[in-house]
């Protein structure tokens, strides 16, 4: 399936041009199908949208309240505080500063 872009790069006009998309997975969507986790996924906190880690504020074992930030997410240039949706304790820590992060990705998981 083919993809129109536009490169708008500086300092040029901009160019049109097609390219071949490669489909890596396919999903419906269905009424119960969110459409992107914000905070948590009822086991943990997920990245809302692809992006960036720049820090992680919990470690394995942590006991953390509601509202208590646990990941910083840089996505379009802004740095997202995301945070733990209930109380719970810290089971696994699934990313570093530095790492690349998707949309709807397991971040921290709670028990």
């Amino acid at each position: 399936m083919p993809v129109s872009v536009t490169d708008v790069s500086r300092g040029r006009a901009p160019t049109r041009t097609s390219i071949p998309a490669v489909v890596r997975e396919s999903v419906e969507a269905t009424s119960e199908t969110p459409a992107h986790p914000v905070q948590s996924g009822g086991e943990g906190v997920r990245a809302p949208m692809p992006g960036r880690i720049v820090d992680v504020l919990v470690e394995v074992g942590d006991t953390v309240e509601a509202g208590a930030v646990v990941v910083i997410l840089e996505a379009m240039k802004m740095e997202n505080e995301l945070r733990a949706s209930r109380k719970g304790t810290v089971t696994a820590v699934l990313v570093k500063k530095g790492d690349p992060a998707d949309g709807g990705q397991m971040l921290v998981t709670l028990e």
